[in-house]
């Protein structure tokens, strides 16, 4: 919840007036008014006002929550206004903003100011109209990249891509006025192929995106990054060689286009990760590894057929009967022979809670002359 700033040390006194900018439950967002009861409890028996109500809604608000607020004689903005100032002129070096990112308007000229700081020194032209849906004065969200698509609302507005969880920002005011930007903890590569990508850091980047990566000619490796969250790589197809995703903070590794790796995949390391999806992968030349992985509980390998000589090592994680079983099948399917194929330790499925035909499939490959380890 986010107040108007006027004293952040006293507490509201009877009749003072506080309003937000988004408070959940209120039907319309943008601007609420409340009306104190008292100004030196712990809480506060408040009337909320909603714009397009005029039914009040009481509700209790804990003084914690209270970091700011305006006498009554100081009137909140107009709902119609998106939260701005307005006077005659030019604010520069004369208002005040009341947060980052308001908007002001210039009823001299008919234009519009948006606030780059809390000083009086921090407005900057945004051109001569303000649209109207507060969300559409800081940020659009939408489907896809929105070059060619969505108009901006002023230069500089940023735009959200749900697809690929990445960002834009607008150099300009038509649909092709759109930069792909980088926010912080977010690094975001934009090309299609790479001859070979390697990061390792141990600084604060929690989130890497490959919106367009498809082919990596060498190797991928993303190791030691230690606070990462958000992996995005959703049309990956081929790797050359080697696939390294190691140390990090994933609780997913979604590799869903992933095809084939002529080469090792390694996921060491990763105690957070719960799931791997290689649900498009079909053929890889020499194994998988996830080891230190001991909150691992589900692979979506459907399709992934092991070849003669392969190493498999889910070793100490947590793999459901599922994971188990559908690569036993797999790996009956294929014929192998000769393959290294570990699922022991941590809290994985034993053999004995394993259906009949995982069973059945356990003794075949053995049979074959695999090397097969599971829990008892």
């Amino acid at each position: 919840m986010t107040l108007w700033k006027e004293s952040t040390n006293i507490l509201p006194a009877d009749g003072d007036l506080v309003w937000v900018r988004r408070f959940p439950g209120i039907e319309h967002p943008k601007q609420a008014i409340f009306n104190f009861g008292g100004g030196t409890s712990s809480t506060f028996a408040v009337t909320v006002y909603a714009p397009t109500s005029a039914t009040p809604t009481i509700l209790t608000i804990p003084a914690y929550l209270i970091h700011s607020w305006r006498p009554r004689s100081i009137s909140p903005p107009p709902p119609g206004a998106c939260a701005a100032q307005e006077a005659a002129g030019d604010p520069t070096g004369i208002v005040t903003p009341a947060f980052l990112g308001q908007l002001y308007h210039d009823t001299s000229a008919d234009t519009y100011y948006r606030s780059t700081g809390e000083t009086t020194a921090d407005w900057t032209a945004i051109g001569g109209s303000c649209p109207p849906p507060y969300s559409d004065c800081t940020m659009l969200v939408g489907s896809g990249e929105p070059t060619g698509i969505a108009t901006p609302n002023f230069i500089g507005q940023l735009y959200h891509d749900t697809d690929v969880d990445g960002y834009y920002r607008s150099t300009g005011l038509t649909i092709v006025d759109w930069t792909a930007v980088q926010l912080p903890g977010l690094l975001a590569f934009t090309p299609s192929v790479f001859a070979t990508f390697h990061i390792q850091t141990d600084d604060s980047d929690t989130a890497l995106q490959f919106p367009n990566l498809t082919t990596v000619n060498q190797n991928f490796i993303i190791s030691y990054m230690v606070n990462l969250t958000t992996l995005v790589t959703p049309i990956l197809n081929y790797v050359a060689n080697q696939l390294t995703i190691t140390h990090t903070a994933l609780t997913t590794i979604a590799l869903p286009a992933l095809t084939e790796v002529d080469g090792q995949l390694t996921f060491d390391l990763n105690p957070n990760l719960t799931t791997i999806d290689l649900s498009a992968l079909v053929t890889l030349s020499t194994g998988i590894t996830a080891g230190a992985c001991s909150a691992l509980t589900s692979i979506l390998w459907p399709n992934y057929l092991p070849q003669a000589g392969s190493y498999i090592a889910i070793i100490g994680a947590a793999l459901d009967a599922t994971t188990i079983s559908v690569f036993l099948a797999n790996a009956i399917a294929a014929a192998v022979t000769d393959c290294g194929i570990n699922f022991s330790g941590g809290t994985s499925t034993g053999l004995a809670a394993l259906p009949t035909q995982a069973q059945a499939d356990y003794a075949a490959l053995i049979a074959a002359g695999n090397d097969v380890v599971l829990n008892p």
